[in-house]
């Protein structure tokens, strides 16, 4: 098949969505499809680099519509250019974004779109006035016009289908790669910390709100035999609040505000810990998760989170609330080395369940039964 994943205008090198896209696009081209990845901006920053040499890699090709400056004739571009190089399946991601509500109104070719938890109840409430309206003008054009949406988990299928009726929605869980071979007692030098310095690590936009930062800041406080490590990106201020509260309970010897990194960078980082932690209030289903799980890492997570990547049920980690964190850190702290490696094992054969080839070869059958009813419909 002719398939084109377009990537949303203004994703960012951290994006979770835009490393769906590039190793899914990867997965697909090796099994022998013709893959290409459309994007609206230059990937010029070397934070792109890995994604870049991947796809090259992969022998998936790149395109860059960004030159006119204008998204809706950049969408008729995209549109048209699907239409000659005779593409059979685009795939949209990302809701409400503007690139693809211009899309669903100029494509030719059948289209297949992926939320990515974009219509989870809790992120539908931020800014519900404006998404109420954008719902009503674009999102469910462009939702109508897609001959299938994806959700990433059973509960993200029901929130698809409460926020827009009853569309042709099926589901397939994000992928994890096999990670590299990495040492990550440099992560921890750079911090710090030796390798006898209990790690946890937390890796993603510094969302407090949606990420339950404040939650994991004040799991901290009640876990002293630990220290926490925090990569990624300022968002809606999060860092300036981080810091303030760091400040304020006298936490900075044992929690570290680091930029964000990438490839083998974020591998040595997610190597590093003794526990991966996320406490989002809504997830979809976190990629650095699965990668920290592939690594062996085990996991706290929150009942938010366990509900789409099932740690604790999996014997890879446990599930915390805000007022049960702090204590179950000390309770890992205190489990014996056999048990550590039965966690580790339990996190890698959790993760091995999401592999990209699996993951790969669902998308290859769903994308196949949009192409089937293309055509009969033609001939019909």
């Amino acid at each position: 098949m002719r398939i084109v994943h377009v990537v949303p205008r203004g994703d960012r090198p951290w994006s979770g969505t835009l490393t769906v896209i590039v190793n899914l696009a990867a997965a697909l081209a090796s099994r022998g499809h013709e893959v290409e990845v459309w994007h609206l901006g230059e990937w010029s920053h070397s934070d792109f680099e890995p994604y870049v040499a991947l796809l090259a890699d992969a022998g998936v090709s790149r395109l860059n519509f960004d030159a006119e400056r204008n998204l809706w004739r950049s969408s008729k571009t995209i549109a048209q250019e699907a239409k000659s190089r005779q593409v059979q399946i685009v795939h949209l991601h990302g809701a409400f974004n503007t690139t693809n509500a211009l899309l669903g109104r100029t494509l030719y070719t059948p289209y297949v779109f992926s939320p990515h938890s974009g219509y989870d109840p809790t992120s539908l409430r931020r800014s519900e006035y404006r998404k109420r309206v954008y719902k009503l003008l674009f999102e469910m054009p462009m939702l109508r016009r897609a001959s299938l949406v994806i959700a990433l988990t059973e509960q993200e299928r029901r929130d698809v289908i409460a926020f827009a009726g009853r569309p042709r929605c099926m589901v397939i869980p994000n992928g994890v790669a096999q990670p590299p071979e990495v040492d990550g007692r440099g992560f921890r030098s750079s911090i710090g910390l030796s390798e006898d310095n209990r790690l946890a690590l937390y890796v993603g936009r510094l969302d407090i709100d949606r990420k339950g930062l404040d939650l994991l800041l004040d799991g901290i406080r009640k876990a002293p035999s630990w220290h926490l490590a925090m990569i990624g990106p300022d968002e809606r201020g999060g860092i300036r609040w981080l810091r303030a509260e760091i400040a304020r309970h006298r936490l900075g010897r044992r929690v570290h505000l680091c930029e964000p990194r990438f490839g083998l960078e974020l591998h040595e980082a997610l190597a590093s810990c003794d526990v991966f932690v996320l406490l989002s209030r809504w997830e979809g289903m976190p990629m650095v998760l699965l990668e920290a799980l592939a690594h062996g890492s085990p996991a706290i997570v929150s009942p938010e989170v366990e509900g789409f990547v099932p740690v604790a049920a999996g014997g890879a980690g446990r599930v915390a609330t805000p007022a049960t964190l702090g204590r179950v850190m000390e309770e890992l702290a205190a489990v014996e080395r056999g048990s550590k490696a039965a966690l580790s094992e339990a996190a890698r054969e959790l993760a091995a369940r999401h592999g990209w080839p699996l993951v790969a070869r669902r998308y290859e059958e769903a994308y196949g039964s949009v192409v089937t009813d293309r055509f009969r419909c033609r001939h019909h």
